[in-house]
């Protein structure tokens, strides 16, 4: 796989879960248990996503993508990893 698919997979899956949430309010009562179980799935996929890019990241050295304009190293990783971590375990 691109690393520009991992980006745009890293990216978009934050947005297509809370654009998913926030149909899902327009369902009234029923919709808590749906929107719980979408926020549960989203925070799990994304931490799944950002240790992924993590090990790519690692085994590479450093990963771009679009143009240049997208970058993850060692640091950057370090950051992915916390920052994937801390929002799965206070999602």
């Amino acid at each position: 796989m691109s690393y520009s698919v991992m980006f745009a997979l890293l990216l978009l899956t934050p947005l297509l879960f809370s654009l998913l949430c926030f149909a899902c309010r327009k369902r009234g009562l029923s919709a808590t248990c749906t929107v719980t179980v979408l926020h549960s799935l989203g925070i799990t996929l994304l931490l799944i996503l950002a240790l992924w890019v993590v090990q790519t990241a690692a085994d590479a050295g450093e990963i771009f993508a679009a143009g240049l304009w997208l970058h993850i190293d060692g640091l950057g990783g370090l950051f992915l990893a916390i920052l994937g971590v801390i929002g799965f375990l206070t999602g």
